[in-house]
């Protein structure tokens, strides 16, 4: 994503510098997709042997989330077969296609159940609090994410005009973030906030640095966020290239205060950000009804806000008349879905 890079004083894996990928590569994500998919399912599982609506929409949504990460890696992944255990030890590989058709059934149908969840129990939430209209808002969201993925592939337009007819118009407007509680000692901070603080409160991250290619962006851009995401070195912001050999970790900036707040800072799932954008593109498409150009400055001013920096500021930053920031800038919609996406990448710098 060119938001971080290595510091100059290690040798990293090469395949982060060359991008010859190979089997095993991003083997974290799939097993911890995997493991945690498990957990949904269960979670499934118990609440639809309980009658427990919530549960059962929340182990839906989420699985259906942790799959599209995994398809959106991989392609073709197991599905119909995953999560049976000794049953299915070695389960066959479904075509990505088909899996984020079956996807988006499983989101409709958490849909229903947050719909009729009513007075279920809901103890446990550590994101909504076990308010439905935010789970149903996320679902919305999710749903209009995975459509938006295939907007681009004409072999897809057939389908999406049949599913987008349903889109709600209720989607995250604010961030969802997951608040476990957490504690200022071993093994309870925040994981972000652990990897680079120690319990004394001192940055101590060596190995990840500044991203040079994001670094470079929000300069051109005279972009306030930068001082968020980054923090200065030498009274500058300087990052490194990824395949670059690179400038040691005491010549390059680190990450700032907007992304590495304190050591109980929630996690993020999803921002408001990221849903104007997803909006904003969609509303471009035709495949939801709303103003592109408002909902894409919605974006950008939710970003800013996150950051803890004025909507005032991105009102200022939104009015450059040129196509790194300013809608009318743009004159058509290729530009304009460039620009949407640009902006995108930029709000989830570090996220």
């Amino acid at each position: 994503m060119g938001h971080m890079s290595f510091s100059g004083n290690f040798a990293v894996a090469v395949e982060n510098t060359t991008y010859n990928i190979t089997g095993n590569y991003g083997q974290g994500i799939w097993t911890n997709c995997y493991d945690n998919n498990a957990d949904y399912d269960f979670l499934e599982k118990k609440g639809k042997e309980k009658s427990n609506k919530f549960y059962e929409g929340v182990g839906k949504l989420m699985k259906a989330i942790n799959y599209q990460t995994l398809v959106d890696i991989y392609n073709k992944v197991p599905y119909t077969e995953a999560l049976k255990g000794a049953s299915a030890p070695t389960p066959k590989y479904d075509d990505g296609t088909a899996i984020y058709e079956a996807l988006l059934k499983e989101v409709d149908a958490a849909t229903a159940l947050f719909n009729g969840a009513g007075a279920a129990t809901k103890t446990g939430d550590i994101m909504f609090g076990g308010d439905l209209s935010k789970w149903l808002e996320l679902a919305n969201t999710v749903r209009l994410k995975m459509i938006i993925r295939q907007s681009d592939k004409t072999d897809r337009a057939s389908y999406i005009s049949t599913v987008k007819a349903g889109q709600s118009a209720n989607y995250v407007s604010s961030d969802a973030h997951i608040d476990p509680s957490f504690q200022n000692t071993t093994g309870k901070q925040n994981p972000f906030w652990e990897n680079s603080y120690n319990l004394q409160g001192s940055y101590n991250e060596d190995f990840y640095r500044a991203g040079g290619y994001a670094i470079g962006f929000f300069k051109s851009t005279s972009d306030p966020r930068i001082g968020r995401f980054y923090s200065q070195v030498g009274g500058d912001y300087v990052g490194n290239v990824i395949g670059d050999q690179g400038l040691v970790n005491s010549k390059t900036s680190g990450f700032g205060p907007g992304v590495l707040s304190s050591f109980s800072q929630p996690l993020i799932l999803m921002t408001a950000a990221e849903s104007y954008f997803l909006q904003a593109e969609a509303a471009m498409k035709n495949i939801i009804a709303g103003d592109a150009k408002a909902l894409y400055e919605a974006g950008v001013t939710a970003s800013f806000q996150s950051l803890g920096i004025a909507a005032s500021e991105a009102a200022t930053y939104l009015a450059q008349a040129n196509k790194e920031a300013g809608w009318d800038a743009c004159t058509s919609d290729a530009e304009r879905k460039a620009l949407i996406i640009r902006q995108k990448w930029a709000a989830t710098c570090m996220i």
